[in-house]
């Protein structure tokens, strides 16, 4: 996988399980959080629908008590890594019980384009504002690298001397 991360972007430890975590701020204040985490459903029968359904249940994760906020739709969306399964939140207060800073929330499920790989991507967002370019920018950026599990390799093979 590549990621780029902008200049303004500080990338932190972000929750057990996170392969990248990364947040912005602006006047002292975090306008923007991004988490990236690996998961190995099974994708082998029905891939999109197992993708749907773990985006579904990551972002009602997000809105479940002690938080208090609603799922506010689901669709499919075009990165450049790849189709994703994108299902936007927002919470009106958090586990605290008060508003969240960042309220906005938004997690996206993609495959890995490795068909034979059970492997999907989880990126969480959480924004002060709907828009977050930071974000955008990350995700414009990510690509996975390498060739495909099953691809032929070469193999040059020399006789041994005797």
């Amino acid at each position: 996988m590549r990621l780029v991360a902008p200049a303004a972007a500080r990338v932190v430890p972000g929750p057990a399980g996170s392969a990248f975590h990364a947040l912005e701020e602006r006047g002292g204040a975090v306008v923007g959080e991004i988490d990236l985490a690996f998961i190995t459903p099974e994708l082998i029968m029905d891939r999109s629908g197992v993708l749907r359904e773990a985006a579904r249940r990551v972002a009602e994760a997000v809105v479940a008590p002690p938080r208090d906020g609603h799922l506010l739709g689901m669709a499919e969306v075009r990165l450049p890594a790849g189709p994703a399964f994108a299902v936007d939140a927002l919470l009106q207060r958090g586990a605290d019980g008060h508003p969240p800073s960042l309220p906005n929330q938004t997690v996206l499920v993609l495959g890995h384009p490795d068909l034979s790989l059970a492997l999907a991507l989880v990126v969480t967002v959480a924004s002060a504002r709907p828009d977050w370019p930071l974000a955008e920018e990350l995700l414009g950026s990510l690509a996975f690298t390498g060739a495909p599990a099953d691809a032929a390799e070469e193999v040059l093979a020399l006789p041994f001397a005797t």
